[in-house]
């Protein structure tokens, strides 16, 4: 989750008030640095839980504004802030290898030539290999 907010200056005064449709590039900056925290802060909490990705559950922007608190204390003011919140909803999944099974060992080592055949029907079986022997 993650919440910004932005107070409407000059300039996004004098976009919303143009004739034409024109783009509020303040909000959109707002919009933009608020999506991106949250999804930098769902990044972290999931590498901190040992994930590798996220698949997203869900995604909330909300925008509203509100009356500016520091020019409301001076008296009346039709000043602006602008509040953005983003929250983001996923799961996280992580890697997996599947190990390689570890090599068979003999519980008896025969020794002498009945050590030598015994090799030799182990590595028939496909038990041990030649390199082994």
């Amino acid at each position: 989750m993650s919440v910004g907010v932005r107070h409407d200056d000059y300039r996004t005064q004098s976009q919303t008030f143009s004739w034409g449709n024109v783009e509020v590039s303040g909000w959109s900056e707002l919009v933009h640095a608020v999506r991106s925290d949250a999804r930098h802060q769902l990044a972290r909490q999931a590498a901190k839980r040992g994930g590798d990705g996220i698949i997203m559950a869900d995604s909330e922007l909300r925008v509203w504004k509100e009356p500016c608190v520091r020019a409301s204390t001076g008296g009346s003011s039709e000043q602006e802030d602008h509040v953005a919140e983003a929250t983001m909803v996923g799961t996280t999944i992580a890697r997996f290898r599947a190990r390689r099974q570890p090599p068979r060992t003999l519980s008896v080592l025969p020794l002498g030539d009945r050590g030598d055949t015994l090799r030799k029907r182990l590595a028939a079986a496909s038990i041990i290999t030649p390199k082994e022997q």
